[in-house]
């Protein structure tokens, strides 16, 4: 029998994909927050093998046990949702009991383990095609004119939404992911330009999410 873990978020399915995602996420906000703080909710829409389904994330652990058991098989506009607890945790709670310090770390880490491809990257190994002069052209744009919006690069196909959201909406300020799949891109929105040099600079220009890389940077103003 597999062991169930709890965890600060949840995930549902069975949610009705006729509602639009505004309606969807501030129902869920209302229905899910009467059991603790809410700190992120994630709808998928644009993404066909994950519409009707979305994760919440609580600020504590007991209160996505307490909405689970609780809200499982009610009814969200005429479909009853099926709860179960995520498959890993949130970033926001790796980063609250870690505590700020060791959560840096851990992101360190990760930008340590991924020098060799980075320096490969600024190097111009990982490259496309080559121009008339045999050099090569960068992969991807590199924009270091820091503005509240950050252009995150090279988006494998099989990497999911959510799991790419929840990278972001880790750090404060965050406001929104816009994710365009047929360019393997998404801009990432921050309430304020510090915010979101404060992202890049932890997460660095290249990052794992979900074993795959990413490449982030700032997008043009």
């Amino acid at each position: 029998m597999t062991e169930v873990i709890p965890r600060d978020t949840v995930y549902i399915r069975n949610l009705n994909e006729k509602v639009s995602r505004t309606k969807l996420v501030a129902e869920i906000r209302s229905k899910f927050g009467k059991f603790g703080n809410v700190t992120h909710v994630y709808v998928s829409q644009r993404n066909l093998g994950l519409k009707g389904q979305a994760w919440v994330s609580f600020e504590q652990v007991d209160s996505a046990t307490a909405a689970l058991y609780s809200l499982n098989t009610e009814y969200l506009f005429d479909k009853p949702m099926d709860i179960y607890y995520a498959k890993g945790d949130s970033y926001e709670l790796q980063k609250k009991s870690l505590g700020d310090a060791e959560f840096q770390k851990v992101l360190d880490a990760k930008k340590t383990s991924n020098s060799v491809k980075r320096q490969k990257l600024e190097s111009g190994t990982r490259t496309g095609k080559a121009d008339g002069e045999g050099k090569t052209k960068p992969r991807f744009i590199d924009n270091k004119e820091p503005n509240k919006t950050l252009l995150v690069q090279g988006i494998p196909k099989d990497l999911a939404e959510e799991k790419l959201e929840s990278t972001f909406s880790a750090f404060g300020g965050f406001v929104e992911l816009k994710l365009v799949r047929i360019r393997d891109v998404a801009f990432v929105e921050f309430s304020k330009e510090s915010d979101a040099v404060q992202c890049r600079q932890s997460l660095g220009q290249i990052f794992e999410v979900d074993s795959k890389e990413i490449f982030i940077t700032f997008a043009k103003k």
